[in-house]
């Protein structure tokens, strides 16, 4: 099962309910009701936070404690020569950015983040586009 923005910790007093963008949830073959889980946080190339949300999202909200152990942060790597005009804060910040070393840099930050049982992956999606045609 796939679900967005699914609420995995509910709000309290201090702070607000916690929604990974995707959650997938599988059952487990034998049947005893247990599942597995993975919390899945997307990021475009141009976010502010894309280096440490990592970090201060995936690991510390939706990873801290409970049930969720596995989680996956992934990356759409938008650099593209037709970028819309009207977009230019976007398209300059993923400009300033390497992807090779933001993935390098992800996923070193990936291997220290895995504590207590914990497991993380970085996947960066290449969604490079050159320019495209007018459609006739």
């Amino acid at each position: 099962m796939v679900n967005r923005e699914v609420e995995v910790r509910p709000r309290d007093a201090d702070r607000p309910g916690e929604k990974p963008d995707i959650l997938v949830q599988v059952p487990s073959k034998s049947g005893d009701g247990t599942r597995f889980q993975v919390a899945i946080e997307a990021k475009g190339s141009w976010h502010a936070e894309l280096e440490t949300a990592i970090e201060t999202q995936l690991r510390n909200r939706y990873l801290y404690n409970g049930e969720l152990r596995c989680g996956i942060y992934l990356v759409g790597w938008f650099a593209c020569s037709h970028w819309d005009d009207s977009d230019r804060d976007r398209r300059a910040a993923t400009r300033r950015r390497d992807k090779q070393v933001v993935t390098t840099a992800l996923e070193c930050s990936a291997r220290l983040l895995e504590t207590q049982g914990r497991k993380l992956r970085v996947v960066v999606l290449d969604l490079t586009m050159g320019r495209v045609a007018p459609m006739a």
